[in-house]
């Protein structure tokens, strides 16, 4: 196992199981975590949010929409719901990432999807 592959697990922990308590104005609440992830994730969680809040599109939606596992199925049944804007392809550097052995890549996109955690970004 390659050094970077251990970095993208212990990230990948990290992105998934960082969240902590904090105490603001006397009363404590869950900070969730600053996702980590490349720039060619972070557009297509941004994408498939930006229908979720603005077209209803269902999180269950979104999470297939960005990973497309099969990027033909997952196309059409986003321009079947009616949306809007154009289809992002997944490229050949999404797919490296998501495809990363021994990562939560899943997990990282639902949490992205669900808190809006994506902020940080690396290069792919």
């Amino acid at each position: 196992m390659s050094k970077e592959n251990l970095y993208g697990i212990n990230q990948s922990f990290k992105n998934v199981y960082g969240f902590t308590a904090v105490e603001v104005d006397g009363k404590h609440k869950v900070k969730s975590p600053k996702v980590v992830m490349p720039v060619c994730a972070k557009e297509r969680i941004l994408f498939a949010r930006k229908y979720m809040d603005d077209w209803g599109l269902s999180f269950y939606g979104a999470f297939n929409m960005v990973l497309a596992f099969d990027e033909e199925e997952s196309r059409k049944d986003f321009i079947m719901g009616g949306l809007p804007e154009d289809w992002i392809p997944v490229t050949e550097e999404f797919k490296q990432w998501r495809d990363e052995p021994f990562v939560f890549r899943e997990a990282e996109v639902a949490v992205a999807l669900l808190y809006g955690t994506c902020n940080e970004v690396t290069e792919c």
